[in-house]
């Protein structure tokens, strides 16, 4: 379970190296930031991914696999853009970003919107687990309830056996 003191991941996929540094010179003070670099593969673990344009466009299917892997939990996707009217520019983005930042990227909406969507995913992953354990506690009753059905049909077959020739 995550908890409301751990320290988040938090990956950046900014293609300019000053915008990455900036914001990683942000962020780093609270969080966990590590830098993707150009050719590896999105594995490493994070909590939140702060994207720019060219960076969310080269790594589009890379985010899809790991937002999948996740589910039902978040796996947030922050967007930094220059263009404010980027939801009515681009109709399906919301499928895989769950929020944006305009440009010039003020660093108090920066830090507010981080906590939010890290504060979502905490809760998403603490309802994963309480499903899960929802779940195992579904089929252990499950199991009980079978056992129990089957001992009464059990019983019902000897005594229907053993009382045949009385019943009609």
């Amino acid at each position: 379970v995550l908890k409301e003191e751990a320290i988040a991941r938090i990956l950046l996929l900014i293609h300019r190296r000053e915008n990455r540094q900036l914001l990683n010179a942000w962020l780093s003070a609270y969080h966990m930031v590590s830098e993707h670099t150009e050719g590896d593969s999105l594995e490493e673990s994070f909590d939140l991914c702060i994207a720019d344009g060219p960076s969310l466009t080269r790594f589009l299917d890379d985010l899809e696999n790991r937002r999948e892997q996740e589910k039902p939990g978040m796996l947030p996707v922050l967007l930094i853009t220059p263009r404010r009217d980027v939801w009515a520019s681009t109709p399906h983005l919301w499928q895989i970003v769950d929020d944006a930042v305009s440009m010039p990227v003020s660093k108090l909406e920066l830090q507010a919107r981080v906590e939010i969507l890290l504060r979502s995913r905490r809760i998403s992953q603490e309802l994963k687990l309480r499903n899960e354990d929802l779940e195992a506690f579904i089929q252990a009753m499950s199991h009980d309830l079978r056992a129990s059905v089957r001992a009464v049909m059990m019983f019902t077959d000897a005594l229907s056996a053993s009382l045949k020739e009385h019943l009609d």
